[in-house]
């Protein structure tokens, strides 16, 4: 054996609300890829995540800081499940500071707290769409012809249920986190080019954008884009559909 050092990728013990997760470095290069579960019985949309399918579906992994791909100290755990009626979501943000002042359908949300959602269902980077929510339960949805050229006077039907768990906008308490069900109808998804069965396979990305004390900005993404881009449609992992 020589004298040259080897590096192995460690398991790394986390505590997320009180429990202790076991997570293994990713390789911020690989798009990521998961197995989407049918919703059966569907989710009651109340913020609470108590529902079945959220003791069955898979998190995806662990979100990466957007620019190197490094490990994230924002703690977001998501989960989806799908019917033929609609796409769903389930996210669990940990938050020691929870702040949006977006009241209004399709106002800046991503200057404040928010979780996005992009999905390509052609994976060509034409008609996809952008969907944004904020702990306020505020909505922003645009679909997109083409990259980056927004058409915000569409809209999606899109349903979101948000419970906190702390107070919002409140700079002189301790937070702990937010958490919200999505309901997207399948409806704009097969608009856009995607037909839902088994097998099916859906181009997307996922973000979480914290706003901090003193305005101080974290940003994490399910697949790293690995520059200063949400819109980096060539670095979005894949979502498939399962029976």
């Amino acid at each position: 054996m020589n004298s040259r050092s080897v590096t192995r990728a460690l398991p790394v013990l986390v505590l997320v609300s009180g429990l202790v997760a076991c997570t293994t470095p990713r390789d911020p290069q690989a798009r990521p890829e998961t197995l989407v579960p049918r919703a059966a019985p569907r989710p009651v949309l109340d913020g609470r995540l108590d529902d079945p399918i959220w003791q069955r579906a898979t998190p995806l992994a662990s979100f990466l800081g957007t620019m190197k791909g490094e490990p994230s100290p924002l703690v977001t755990t998501t989960q989806l499940a799908w019917d033929e009626t609609a796409l769903y979501l389930a996210i669990d943000c940990v938050d020691d500071f929870i702040a949006t002042p977006y009241r209004n359908r399709d106002d800046s949300l991503w200057k404040a707290d928010a979780f996005e959602l992009f999905l390509d269902p052609g994976g060509d980077g034409r008609d996809y769409l952008e969907l944004q929510v904020s702990p306020r339960g505020t909505i922003f949805d645009s679909r997109l012809p083409r990259h980056r050229r927004n058409d915000d006077r569409w809209t999606s039907g899109l349903e979101v249920h948000v419970a906190l768990d702390g107070t919002l906008d409140l700079d002189t308490d301790q937070d702990r986190g937010w958490r919200a069900e999505i309901r997207l109808p399948m409806a704009d998804l097969v608009a856009v080019g995607f037909r839902p069965r088994p097998g099916a396979r859906l181009s997307a990305n996922f973000f979480r954008v914290d706003l901090g004390r003193a305005d101080r900005k974290r940003y994490a993404a399910w697949s790293a884009p690995l520059r200063g881009d949400f819109h980096a449609l060539d670095r979005f992992g894949t979502l498939v559909l399962t029976d």
